[in-house]
């Protein structure tokens, strides 16, 4: 299981550790004590349009604890949607997040689900000035 909240169906565990949430399965809900884990990636993955959706389909959500390293929420690794001469990730820190929103269950979901927004834009093409625009 994935911090006791989804029981992972496909997935992989990183050398540092992180989990690489791919596809999980609902157990039971998160309560404001619990940990952030792959479930709050997979609930803000829920929260996608559909046509948002498939492009993560072949794009690895890692949950991670570098974001210190990196002073960020998330990062996005790759060349885009419309190239494949580069692996493509996205990077999901826990450490910043719970850091700055374990305080508020509500503001930590909302800021998990905006992280992963805007790194997808990343991947969709967008840069930090065009993801600003966004609102992201």
């Amino acid at each position: 299981t994935v911090g006791g909240d989804y029981q992972a169906l496909e997935g992989e565990v990183n050398e540092d550790q992180s989990w690489v949430a791919t596809r999980f399965t609902r157990r039971r809900k998160v309560n404001a004590t619990q940990k952030m884990s792959g479930a709050f990636v997979q609930d803000a993955i829920d929260q996608l349009p559909e046509e948002f959706q498939v492009h993560l389909e072949a794009v690895p959500v890692v949950v991670s604890d570098l974001g210190h390293q990196y002073r960020a929420y998330g990062m996005y690794e790759g060349d885009g949607v419309g190239r494949d001469n580069y692996p493509d990730r996205i990077l999901i820190f826990r450490d910043t997040l719970l850091r700055d929103f374990s305080h508020d269950l509500v503001r930590l979901t909302a800021e998990v689900e905006r992280t992963l927004r805007h790194e997808l834009a990343h991947h969709l093409g967008w840069d930090e000035k065009g993801v600003a625009g966004l609102g992201l």
